[in-house]
């Protein structure tokens, strides 16, 4: 359930930038066209325009022929938007300043609407370039207007420059939070096997990683929250006797005294369920050796062929069957 959950969010991520970035470049084609066609109004000469569509245009067909992707077409239409947005703002400033307060409410909301396209597409890069494009715009505006609206080019100019940087770090975070949580794979992973294990079966395995110093009443207390179903305990708990206490080569090694500190290892990536790549991480082993190491296993453990090497093993550690085998 947590990987399908992964999966779809990633799902998501992909299909909302994909739909933003099909969208705003058919957005821009649209509104140059127009602009150059003299039905919408523009203060832009029109080979500014024929030169936004075109770089449009280009990006859009390479990615309609899968040679760049979706992000890539993204990360180009938010540039293209921020050379745009700061041609017309340099433009408005030269003809007439005045003229310009009554669009500087429009392009303070289309400069910020950058940042958040940014963080759409998770690219720091883009926000930074994007970012400097409209502060440098606008910091240029501010020397070329002098005494005419200068005060309220630079609070744009602040406020441009804030927004660039909350963008960045806010996308470093998001980052973050993605590595994160695909660092915690293995410890999802466990946490979804020890839904399939008896009331039983987890005391048993909370037992084993409470402390040494832990008062008999804490551990009536965490064995009865445990024993009413609540969550939050096996999620503090269990997680930290998986991790530390409960599938580690010294508690292997009492259940499974004829087994080498190698086969060990990977009898413990066999308890934890791993996939074959990450055991080859985990050991350091090839996909060759793990092999061989799984068969003198199975015969170490005098294995019918027929028999099931983590059940077995489980048996073993644990002293009970998985769940599964129950049912």
């Amino acid at each position: 359930m947590d990987n399908f959950t992964e999966n779809t969010d990633k799902r998501s991520l992909y299909v909302l930038r994909n739909f933003t970035a099909v969208t705003f470049a058919a957005l821009l084609i649209a509104g140059s066209t127009l602009s150059i066609l003299g039905i919408t109004m523009t203060i832009v000469p029109k080979w500014f325009n024929i030169m936004l569509l075109l770089l449009t245009v280009s990006g859009a067909t390479l990615a309609l022929l899968r040679r760049i992707s979706r992000a890539t077409l993204l990360s180009l239409c938010i540039i293209v938007f921020a050379i745009e947005l700061s041609g017309e703002m340099v433009y408005l400033a030269t003809q007439s300043s005045y003229h310009a307060i009554l669009y500087i409410s429009a392009d303070a909301t289309q400069a910020l609407s950058i940042i958040l396209l940014s963080l759409t597409g998770l690219n720091k890069r883009v926000v930074a370039i994007a970012g400097s494009i409209v502060f440098i715009t606008w910091s240029a505006i501010c020397l070329i207007v002098k005494g005419d609206l200068w005060d309220i080019y630079v609070i744009n100019a602040v406020i441009f420059a804030a927004a660039t940087l909350y963008g960045y770090f806010a996308i470093e975070r998001i980052i973050d939070v993605i590595a994160r949580y695909n660092d915690l794979t293995e410890e999802r992973n466990m946490m979804h096997a020890m839904q399939h294990m008896t009331h039983d079966q987890l005391n048993a395995l909370i037992k084993l990683g409470l402390k040494k110093n832990q008062t008999p009443e804490e551990t009536q207390q965490l064995l009865r929250a445990t024993g009413a179903g609540a969550q939050h305990i096996i999620n503090e708990n269990v997680s930290a006797v998986v991790r530390q206490q409960i599938i580690n080569e010294q508690l292997l090694a009492e259940h499974l005294p004829e087994l080498t500190t190698t086969e060990l290892q990977v009898a413990k990536a066999i308890l934890m369920k791993l996939q074959l790549s990450e055991m080859i991480t985990m050991t350091g082993k090839s996909k060759g050796n793990i092999t061989t190491i799984r068969s003198r296993i199975r015969r170490k453990l005098k294995l019918a062929p027929t028999d099931q090497l983590y059940n077995s093993l489980f048996l073993r550690v644990f002293g009970t069957q998985p769940r599964s085998m129950k049912m």
